[in-house]
């Protein structure tokens, strides 16, 4: 299931968004001019012209050849899997290079249907802001590959982590990307038209694409600094010391009951505070003050066991401390030396 998704991101879906865009550049090359401009400045402002098939070629030869260099990368690397690039940055490359090159060179073509000689400043900030936001979700939907999971093997009880994801994952992640692709479509499209929307459009884009991850998927770590619950991007994250957890176990959670809503309830009022994205296992914290704290986690019984080893051996250390500094502390107050 996993190898099916990773070449879904890096390979299937970046050919069609590809070819999407080389079939709106052939069929504009009926109205377009016979010599349109395929180089511009830094600046943005136009410097080489040539014929319009030309920007076909090079949306092609960019677009189809990164994808298929990462992800020759990602599928046919002969080194072991600890030796490959991580799915992720290679998912992240790729996008990033097929969501603003592409994009830009399709839009800056197709606008000169009306505006031949038009800047392409505001063009190239928008294919920026495409491209950040397609790699910044291309990477966070892709699941954490195995040797990135750190379970306890052995007597090896220092760290556990854990990703979960949504109990509707595929259904609520193609919605995501659905909503991603559309505010892209919707930036370029106003920023053809020069109207100053498309920095509106293009602020959602990237906030959407940053923030929806928080909603598919959640990270959990224990180890000797205690819990930490966070998002692949870092935030919102919640993170509980181990001098603050009176106890833990493990329960089913149901997101309705335990924490008042599916998803992130860190601070809000409800039952009691948490982090469920989804129905079922999870681990229950009772905190120094009496408040409670519910994360539905995969494995949450191996979490468990890594969480209590960490208890026992902080509290274990806070009494030897308690101890060492009592023998350091004299057992009578010094008296008074009496003056004649």
């Amino acid at each position: 299931m996993q190898d099916r998704l990773i070449r879904l991101i890096i390979v299937w879906l970046p050919f069609a968004a590809v070819t999407a865009v080389i079939a709106a550049e052939i069929a504009a090359l009926p109205v377009l001019p016979a010599r349109v401009v395929i180089h511009w400045s830094v600046a943005g402002e136009p410097d080489g012209w040539g014929p319009a098939w030309g920007t076909i070629g090079v949306t092609a030869a960019i677009g189809y050849g990164t994808t298929a260099l990462f992800a020759a990368f990602a599928l046919f690397d002969l080194r072991s899997v600890n030796e490959r690039p991580r799915p992720r940055f290679v998912a992240a490359m790729t996008w990033f290079i097929v969501g603003s090159a592409v994009p830009l060179l399709g839009a800056t073509l197709i606008r000169q249907i009306w505006r031949p000689d038009a800047p392409a400043g505001t063009m190239m900030l928008a294919a920026l802001a495409t491209g950040v936001s397609f790699a910044s979700l291309a990477s966070t939907l892709l699941p954490s590959p195995l040797r990135e999971r750190a379970a306890p093997e052995g007597e090896d009880l220092r760290q556990w982590n854990a990703t979960t994801v949504a109990g509707r994952y595929g259904f609520q992640r193609t919605i995501t990307a659905g909503l991603v692709g559309a505010l892209a479509v919707a930036t370029h499209a106003l920023a053809m038209l020069e109207q100053p929307a498309w920095i509106v459009a293009a602020s959602l884009l990237i906030v959407h694409a940053a923030a929806g991850p928080a909603a598919l998927v959640v990270q959990v770590r224990i180890d000797a600094r205690g819990l930490l619950v966070r998002s692949p991007i870092g935030i919102p994250r919640v993170s509980i010391p181990l001098h603050d957890i009176a106890d833990a176990g493990v329960i089913e959670v149901d997101p309705a009951v335990e924490i008042g809503k599916t998803g992130w309830n860190a601070r809000s009022a409800g039952p009691q505070a948490g982090v469920a994205i989804r129905s079922g296992e999870g681990i229950r914290i009772r905190r120094a003050d009496g408040s409670r704290f519910v994360v539905a986690t995969d494995d949450a019984a191996a979490g468990l066991v890594v969480l209590r080893a960490q208890l026992a051996a902080d509290r274990a250390a806070r009494a030897h401390a308690e101890q060492a500094a009592a023998r350091m502390t004299p057992s009578h107050p010094p008296t008074e030396r009496i003056r004649p």
